[in-house]
């Protein structure tokens, strides 16, 4: 319920400020900056995170610092400026050593896979994925984990080994739904569409995309949605179907015009 959720990051926020209780600010900032990245409002996030992290260094808040540092990365990921993003992970990894914040350092291991997966440096990814899983499996953070793990079921099938890439993505399926985590389920159904397109099961592929369209469409995520349509296109242009691949073109397209997706 994403209308519910602005509005009470956004009375927490106001509460704190008045109640001069910067920590509770700076925990306010860092959902709110998270909460915007993911509907594409990138330089508004962008904002939120830098006053987050201007507040955390003055009151010596370290946890929310490298909250924010990580935040800030995956905004300039989402943005596609994968190099600013690399660099504030970097940034957290180092910091978050420092004060023994291991899950900060978990955090950053699955971005940089994330990272390096879009620069095709797939033995790189798999390497920060597996970190990034064995951490969070440490730290009991199973929703955490199993993102981890969808992440290498990712990597698995970039490498065309489909198999592999279907049984992680299943487990991990089966854990998001029992923690009702929708976001994660959409993006396993997305992933699934695709892997059935490369195997020339279009109808499958078109089943788990319509359902992945439906959840991102449900919590809100027009960048989501957007590369959805897109792969809907691809869909149809793969069968000659251009008439039905069109429309999917152009509205993924005004979709990533608006949110300034390069």
């Amino acid at each position: 319920e994403p209308n519910k959720a602005k509005s009470l990051i956004l009375e927490a926020i106001n509460l704190s400020t008045e109640a001069n209780l910067d920590r509770l600010s700076v925990e306010g900032m860092n959902l709110f900056g998270g909460f915007l990245s993911l509907r594409a409002s990138y330089d508004s996030a962008i904002s939120e995170y830098d006053e987050a992290l201007l507040i955390s260094e003055k009151i010596e808040y370290h946890v929310g610092f490298s909250e924010a540092l990580t935040g800030m990365g995956d905004v300039y990921w989402r943005k596609g400026d994968l190099k600013k993003a690399q660099e504030y992970h970097e940034r957290n990894m180092e910091f978050s050593e420092s004060i023994n914040n291991t899950a900060g350092i978990a955090g950053s291991y699955n971005s940089l896979g994330n990272i390096n997966n879009d620069l095709a440096e797939y033995t790189k990814a798999m390497e920060y994925y597996t970190l990034a899983a064995k951490t969070f499996e440490e730290l009991g953070d199973e929703r955490s984990t199993s993102i981890a793990l969808t992440n290498v079921g990712v990597i698995h099938q970039r490498l065309e080994n489909y198999d592999k890439a279907i049984s992680y993505y299943q487990t991990s399926d089966s854990i998001f739904k029992k923690m009702k985590f929708h976001r994660g389920t959409a993006f396993i159904s997305g992933r699934l569409a695709t892997v059935y397109k490369n195997l020339g099961e279009y109808e499958i592929s078109l089943e788990y995309s319509q359902k992945a369209l439906e959840g991102f469409e449900k919590i809100g995520s027009p960048a989501a949605i957007a590369e959805i349509k897109h792969n809907i296109g691809n869909l149809y242009w793969d069968q000659e179907k251009y008439n039905e691949a069109l429309p999917y073109y152009l509205e993924a397209r005004a979709i990533n015009m608006e949110i300034g997706d390069t």
